[in-house]
């Protein structure tokens, strides 16, 4: 008992506080007298006097009885006023019952205050008697008094007829029999009455005196309901007591038909299952089902691993919508499982997503002598299966940045590329439409770098996506480089950012446009400067746009050359609270059509707060914990980044020191290689990024272990504004170290946490009941013990906090340790103080934007700014902006995303969105529009020409109305009669750029296809190729034959254009020849 008071002294100081007013004032206090027969068990109640506002907040006490008479079983609250409270603290040996209990809530009210369990022994002779006496009681601390009267209990003459105390219990239930076994209060005879009615009819005995009785009942029938009494008779001739009705079933015949899904076009099986047959002697079967075959066609059975392959083979039949199955066999079935498998197939033209019922029309086991359960079934139809990429995927016109990627699938599904410069990817292009041949076109890919990619598609059912392998391709090399480069900014200043680029001498470049976002809540244009510029000498560059965006544009009559400033650009920084990120992203830079081909690169900006003079500020710490016998952090929190020193030592001449090596607001910092049991002083001082130097904090100190201890800490959780969450308070492994109490105090910072509740619920503590604990601003203070030590390692208590709605997002709270102990100190505990993170909840704020710009007929760029790193991600389509959409997975302020592959002369509606890296999305509410220009056709021109018959001729083929357009690759027919002209050969012609291929496909009867590509562009309207030709013999003179191009792609895309094809004349050039001499 000492002990058990000892571990109560935490508990009872609550309760000591709240009573030391209490009025003098005495409760009686009574044991209940009681009477029950040898081998009964008996509830004995402690009762009360009125307790209400006498703050009885804790109450303890000690009974003795004569165990040769009683014994106690059990301490419980129910039906008690003491029930609120939950589990008694309680102590039983042998005549002995002791009791410790506590709440947070006095209690109420006069009655039973606590019930003690005994059980009569059943050797006890009748009219025994034990006292039942209070050897000690005791309200809180002794107050209020409390007036004790004892009980008397005594043990009676048994009249009663038995009692059931457990069960009947239906066991080991088969088909034909079962198990009942029931227990009693006393021994007694049984007799169990039972039959299909309340009639009963049929009656099974147990003669023997036993308190658990196992009686078989036998012969009975399969898939039955019986009805039950028990009868129990003791051997003093007490009863019958007969039982309330029972019932019971015996063990389930049931032949049920499976729920299948199928999908069109496809095989099904159905099976017909049964449970164990073995004992029933099943030597005949008849099945009869009726199908929907306008969902499926059934056509057969099969027996693989199924009971009627035991028999000969059934005889199958189907008429309309109606299967039957006959079978049977001399030797009983036996097993359980599939009966049989019904086979068919779900129609191709099944209509989708519909089920249709598989109803028995008749099932027999033995004619129908076996009672049974039958179960239908049903069949869904479904498109279940993804689809397959039947070829491909293939990457084509990897041209000026962009890619085509190609594949095929054999259904109509959705399209999605995921790519990046690796794994994983960071962009995706998908199309909602669905197809078999899937083409997605690539753009404002990275000149010179390898991508990798997948494709994959979904079908109309959403099955899928099915994706390929990664895959690799690379972008050709870029011919220049230009940049921003990366510069510091302090806040307030304005500053020229040059566009840096490579040697443009060779390439005859006299045009440009250049597009350039920033963040215009950091950044304010002021002007564009051209002096200086490789640019100077043409006239003034043209500068349009808006807040966020800039495209400038510049011709000149001269070609440029040599490297240098293309132009430069003058901003004004915003002066920033703390250092701010941002970029100036070069989005694109087309010189002339398209050539030479520019590899960007955007400048990274750092802002640097001007004016700031003031040094950190710390607004939390600091503080220590982690406190071992060589170690300890100390962490603190300050209003700004910052990096933080340490100072500590023995003394206050302190001697060593640690500091930071990045700037940060939550600030840890490890002490290491410390005397044991020994006191250090230390304190903290922090610089910011502008050098700015605080004080020294005041000093504080601490002291090391002695030795060894146990770990004890909280978790660092991210928690929303406004949440209540728990927060639990853990340990290492307690084991035999005689842990039977802990005391703890929380502190935390009460203008962001508060706390809600304390539970040891589920946790180490939980054998010990409810903890005590107080809730004070800033504070929580927690007391728990128990008489059972704490074993193993785990939750000591879960602690509920509400974080505030006013809580930054991102900003730090601790909740830390402001004491702690197990026991009065031993074992000595390392404590670890946690923390709460408050988790951004609020989307991306859209600051700049969005903007269309670059439009041409097949692509064009989108635009936008957010007030924080997010992703970026564009819907658009023509009907609807949810037809297409991209996203860029890296995380920036300035969002560019290029859409290619669009129709000319067509209005596209978009919207844009963006999520941040807590995966808050902001979404456009409202639809977009920009509309593309239309196509200017090219032209493919063949020449013509009069021609002998039999002469050798060549033509030439001309590209014309390019308009600057960038030209890397053409491919295109040419159709003549190849009965009146003859191929012979081709060749480049001598205008095209160097190194440009041909090659021609001869293979068709009076077509020539004809392939040209190169490394540099045609920029300009030229002859690309010589057709050498040779007209046939016998041609009529003066038959004309035509030379038809057709299907003219440029860098692997069909155009429009307009084709004049060359017309080839037969003419007579072969001046007359006598035939015969003149005659006179």
């Amino acid at each position: 008992m000492r002990r058990l008071r000892k571990t109560l002294v935490s508990l009872l100081l609550f309760a000591a506080l709240w009573t030391a007013g209490a009025a003098a004032q005495t409760v009686q206090v009574s044991v209940q007298d009681a009477k029950a027969p040898a081998g009964k068990d008996v509830n004995i109640d402690l009762q009360t006097g009125d307790l209400t506002g006498l703050n009885v907040y804790s109450f303890e006490f000690v009974l003795v009885y004569d165990p040769a008479v009683l014994t106690a079983t059990a301490v419980v609250s129910n039906g008690t006023i003491s029930a609120s409270w939950g589990t008694p603290t309680v102590n039983l040996t042998q005549g002995r019952v002791a009791v410790a209990f506590a709440g947070i809530d006095p209690l109420q009210g006069s009655g039973s205050l606590i019930r003690i369990r005994f059980h009569v022994n059943e050797g006890a002779a009748v009219g025994t008697q034990s006292e039942l006496a209070l050897l000690s009681f005791q309200f809180n601390e002794g107050t209020p008094a409390a007036a004790l009267q004892n009980g008397t209990f005594t043990v009676g003459e048994d009249t009663d007829p038995p009692r059931l105390t457990r069960g009947p219990e239906f066991r080991d239930r088969d088909y034909h029999r079962v198990r009942v076994y029931l227990e009693t209060d006393e021994p007694s005879v049984v007799t169990l009455a039972y039959g299909e009615t309340e009639s009963y009819g049929l009656t099974a005995q147990d003669t023997h005196f036993s308190t658990s009785h196992s009686i078989w009942l036998e012969n009975l029938r399969e898939t039955t309901e019986y009805h039950l009494q028990v009868q129990l008779t003791d051997s003093l001739g007490n009863g019958p007591a007969r039982s309330e009705d029972f019932r019971f079933r015996t063990r389930d015949v049931t032949v049920n038909l499976g729920r299948v899904v199928g999908d069109p076009g496809t095989q099904v099986q159905i099976p017909v299952t049964v449970p164990r047959l073995d004992g029933l002697g099943v030597t005949q079967v008849r099945l009869s089902v009726r199908f929907p075959t306008n969902l499926l066609a059934l056509q057969g059975i099969s027996l693989q691993n199924a009971l009627l392959s035991q028999w000969s083979q059934p005889q199958v039949s189907i008429s309309g919508n109606v299967f039957t199955l006959e079978a049977g066999g001399s030797q009983p079935l036996s097993g359980s499982g599939t009966l049989v498998m019904l086979t068919g197939t779900v129609p191709a033209n099944a209509p989708l997503n519909q089920s249709g019922a598989l109803e028995w029309q008749e099932v027999e086991l033995n004619s129908g002598q076996i009672r049974l359960l039958s179960g239908n079934g049903s069949i869904t139809v479904k498109d279940r299966m993804a689809p397959i990429i039947t070829a491909g995927p293939s990457v084509s016109t990897l041209i000026g940045g962009t890619a085509v990627i190609s594949w095929e699938t054999n259904e109509p599904s959705t399209s999605v590329v995921q790519y990046g410069t690796g794994l994983p990817y960071t962009a995706e292009l998908s199309d909602a439409d669905l197809t078999q041949t899937h083409r997605l076109q690539l753009s404002g890919l990275q000149a010179g770098a390898e991508y990798h990619f997948r494709v994959g598609s979904s079908d109309a059912s959403g099955n899928g996506p099915t994706w390929s392998s990664d895959r690799t391709f690379t972008v050709p090399a870029a011919e220049v480089s230009a940049a921003f480069a990366d510069t510091a900014l302090p806040g307030g200043e304005t500053a020229e950012f040059s566009l840096q680029v490579s040697d443009l001498s060779g390439y005859g470049v006299t045009q440009f446009t250049a597009l350039v976002a920033y963040d215009p809540a950091l950044l304010h244009f002021e002007e564009l400067v051209q002096a200086g510029s490789l640019t100077s000498g043409w006239s003034a560059l043209q500068v349009n746009g808006e807040a966020g965006l800039l495209q400038i544009t510049g011709s000149g009559p001269s070609a440029l050359a040599g490297s240098g400033s293309l132009f430069g650009l003058k901003f004004t920084a915003t002066n920033p609270a703390v250092l701010t990120e941002t970029e100036l992203s070069l989005v694109q830079l087309i010189f002339d059509g398209g050539w030479p081909r520019a590899s960007l690169r955007s400048g990274k900006i750092s802002l640097i707060p001007s004016g700031d003079t003031q040094p950190p500020v710390i607004t939390s710490g600091p503080f220590v914990d982690k406190i071992t016998s060589s170690s300890a952090r100390i962490f603190w929190i300050t209003d700004e980044p910052a990096l933080g020193e340490v100072e500590f030592g023995p003394d206050l001449t302190y001697g060593s020191k640690v500091a930071e090596t990045a700037a940060k607001i939550y600030h840890q910092v490890m002490l290491s290689g410390l005397a044991a049991g020994a006191t250090f002083h230390f304190r903290v001082r922090n610089r910011d990024l502008q050098g700015n130097l605080s004080e020294f904090s005041p000093d504080a100190q601490f002291q090391t272990l002695p030795g060894n201890s146990v770990l004890v800490d909280m978790p660092a959780v991210q928690v929303a504004p406004g949440a209540v969450f728990d927060l639990p308070i853990r340990t290492a492994n307690v084991s035999n170290l005689g842990v039977y109490s802990c005391d703890i105090e929380l502190a935390f910072d009460s203008s962001l946490l508060s706390a809600v509740s304390v539970t040891s619920q589920n946790t180490l503590t939980s054998s010990w009941g409810d903890p005590v604990y107080t809730v004070q601003a800033g504070r929580l203070i927690i007391a728990a013990g128990g008489i059972a030590p704490l074993q193993g390692s785990g939750n000591l208590f879960v602690v509920r906090l509400r974080l505030a709605d006013s809580a930054p997002a991102g900003s730090v709270v601790p909740v830390r340790f402001a004491s702690f102990a197990f026991n009065e100190g031993t074992p000595a505990a390392t404590v670890a103080s946690g923390r709460v993170k408050v988790r951004d909840i609020r989307p991306p704020v859209l600051t700049g934007g969005p903007s269309a710009a670059l439009v041409t007929s097949t692509s064009a760029w989108i635009l936008w700014q957010t007030d924080e790193p997010a992703d970026s991600r564009v819907s658009y389509g023509t009907a609807s902006p949810d037809e297409r959409a991209l996203s860029d997975g890296r995380f920036r302020t300035v969002h560019a995303l290029q859409l290619a592959d669009l129709q000319p002369g067509t209005a596209y509606l978009y919207r844009i969105a963006s999520r941040d890296t807590s995966g808050n999305l902001f979404e456009s509410g409202q639809t977009f529009q920009f509309t593309t220009p239309a196509a200017s056709a090219f032209r493919l021109e063949v020449g013509s020409a009069r021609v002998e018959r039999g002469e050798t001729f060549s033509l030439p083929v001309s590209i014309a109305q390019v308009a600057g357009r960038a030209i890397f690759s053409l491919n295109f027919s040419l159709g003549f009669d190849p009965d009146r002209l003859e191929f012979l050969q081709a060749s480049p012609a001598s205008g095209l750029p160097p190194g440009w291929s041909l090659a021609a496909d001869t293979s068709v009867a009076g077509t020539v296809t004809f392939q040209l590509a190169g490394d540099q562009p045609v920029l300009a309207d030229r002859q690309i190729l010589s057709v050498q030709l040779r007209a046939k013999g016998g041609v009529p003179y003066g038959t004309e034959i035509l030379l038809s191009p057709s299907g003219l792609k440029v860098n692997g895309e069909a155009v429009a254009a307009d084709y004049q094809p060359g017309r080839v004349q037969v003419v007579d050039r072969t001046p007359p020849a006598f035939v015969s001499g003149p005659a006179v």
